[in-house]
């Protein structure tokens, strides 16, 4: 099935099937009544992308001090981060057969029909209706639903224990990250949006003389037939890890990040550089809750103030 299908299909579900599994916004499924182990299933990346990752791991963090057996399978892109956090690691497979399995919303067509809405918890992260940082509400509200002790402070996702890099940076010079890709919503970007990026980029390098750095996959690149001209001083996309763009956004000579609200402006907040962001194309309400809850998705008043948009 194809992932725009998927997600029309989706949408009826949230629509005409899912209400009556409701525990909390943006929360579906049922909990039984005794169970030892619980799944994280978060492996798809077709389905949660990289900044979703970031938005669990306060809760994947209360629920190992909980105690209980947890099974965590992220995504194979992120899974350094966590290995490097010293969160054990499992298999999906493994994560789907413990006795609760968490898992993104999307992925409910993924679960056997006859046990679909067994022992399932399904997150829907992009619920508008949702009033707290979205870490926060993750940590909080499942912690909650399943009767396991419920965090109170330490909302902010952790970094990446002294990530390494073979890129090398002058520490006289001041750099800029920049990202124009997203990995989810492309239709909500058009030329207005790119152009805005740019039109960032100009004025900072006239004003601040920086150093652009463009960050992206390979994939990227490839499909982007865009001349950057002398906006863009050293081409990165391709050449970086998970790992290295962790460093480079702490780096202390990288003063700033251009990019969509996406993986890149998560780890420029966490890393408290300003961020130049522009937001895809959104209904207002949809903006608001963005603005609000996941731009940072953390309660930090001194992140929210690197937030510039444009």
């Amino acid at each position: 099935m194809s992932y725009f299908l998927n997600k029309l299909l989706m949408h009826g579900r949230m629509t005409f099937t899912l209400p009556r599994y409701r525990l909390a916004t943006g929360i579906y499924g049922t909990i039984p009544a005794q169970w030892n182990s619980i799944g994280l299933d978060l492996a798809d990346p077709a389905y949660i992308h990289l900044g979703d990752q970031l938005f669990y791991e306060p809760m994947v963090r209360a629920l190992l001090a909980s105690g209980k057996d947890v099974c965590f399978a992220p995504i194979p892109a992120m899974r350094g981060y966590f290995g490097g956090l010293g969160y054990p690691l499992s298999e999906p497979e493994e994560a789907r057969a413990c006795d609760v399995v968490i898992t993104p919303v999307w992925a409910l067509p993924q679960h056997p029909a006859e046990t679909r809405y067994r022992n399932r918890l399904y997150v829907h992260a992009a619920d508008s209706r949702i009033d707290a940082p979205i870490a926060q509400y993750l940590a909080q509200t499942l912690t909650s639903l399943l009767g396991l002790p419920i965090p109170t402070d330490d909302f902010e996702p952790h970094y990446w224990p002294n990530p390494s890099s073979p890129i090398m940076l002058d520490d006289d010079c001041s750099y800029v990250l920049f990202n124009n890709y997203v990995d989810s919503s492309r239709l909500r970007i058009g030329q207005a949006e790119q152009q805005a990026l740019l039109d960032e980029l100009a004025k900072l390098k006239a004003q601040h003389n920086v150093c652009v750095l463009h960050v992206g996959s390979n994939r990227d690149k490839a499909g982007d037939l865009r001349d950057y001209g002398s906006l863009v001083d050293r081409d990165l996309r391709g050449q970086t890890t998970i790992e290295t763009l962790f460093h480079l956004a702490l780096h202390p000579s990288v003063r700033a990040v251009v990019s969509f609200d996406n993986f890149i402006m998560h780890l420029g907040l966490l890393a408290r550089k300003a961020c130049h962001i522009r937001l895809r194309r959104h209904q207002p309400v949809m903006r608001r809750y963005l603005e609000c809850f996941v731009n940072p998705p953390f309660p930090s008043e001194e992140a929210r103030a690197l937030l510039h948009y444009l």
